[in-house]
């Protein structure tokens, strides 16, 4: 049995994997896959918060409430594509080969196919989700200010700057196997020579 199926219609293919993965499609050879458990994630994220649409927005109806926590899950699901993808580009540009992009029921992993040479280069792979992420949580934080601030499109837009600025402030915690962690590691290893 081969590592992948193909599975399509007509001039369009969708490769499943065995571990249910859906590859979406590729950036530079790179496959990204939406494994099962990111349904899970986003109904859970939609079911909470749905009702906190309701308050927040007390003229929205609940099927616009239920509508706007959809659209805050995809947004979300975007966000943690976007800050994978940070990973992924910088890894290839930097001569890693990076297998696979996915997105899970906790998020996202860029798995590359070694680890980096040197020390500035794990530090520059660990960089580059969190800035992007913090980009656009910032981006996302001056777009509020061009967006009427009493409807569902400001609420979205907010929802999602606070959503990456979390994420990338998380992610820079100091933990292994979080960015932050990665980013000791580089720094350590700069430092003795030694990659822990």
């Amino acid at each position: 049995m081969s590592a992948t199926s193909e599975q399509g219609t007509g001039g369009t293919r969708q490769a499943v994997r065995p571990d249910g993965g859906l590859v979406l499609f590729r950036v530079a050879g790179v496959p990204v896959l939406l494994a099962p458990s990111w349904w899970i994630g986003s109904l859970i994220v939609v079911v909470l918060y749905a009702p906190l649409v309701g308050r927040l927005l007390p003229d929205a109806s609940t099927v616009t409430s239920w509508l706007l926590a959809g659209a805050f899950a995809l947004l979300l699901g975007l966000s943690v594509l976007a800050h994978e993808l940070g990973h992924c580009l910088v890894a290839l540009r930097l001569g890693i080969p990076v297998r696979r992009l996915r997105l899970f029921l906790l998020g996202g992993l860029s798995e590359v196919a070694r680890t980096p040479k040197r020390p500035g280069q794990e530090g520059l792979v660990a960089a580059a989700g969190p800035v992007v992420s913090l980009l656009l949580g910032a981006f996302c934080g001056l777009l509020m200010f061009a967006v009427p601030p009493d409807g569902a499109v400001w609420l979205l837009v907010a929802e999602c700057a606070v959503a990456n600025l979390a994420v990338g402030v998380f992610n820079l915690l100091p933990g292994l196997p979080l960015d932050g962690g990665r980013l000791v590691r580089a720094g350590v290893w700069a430092a003795t020579g030694i990659r822990s």
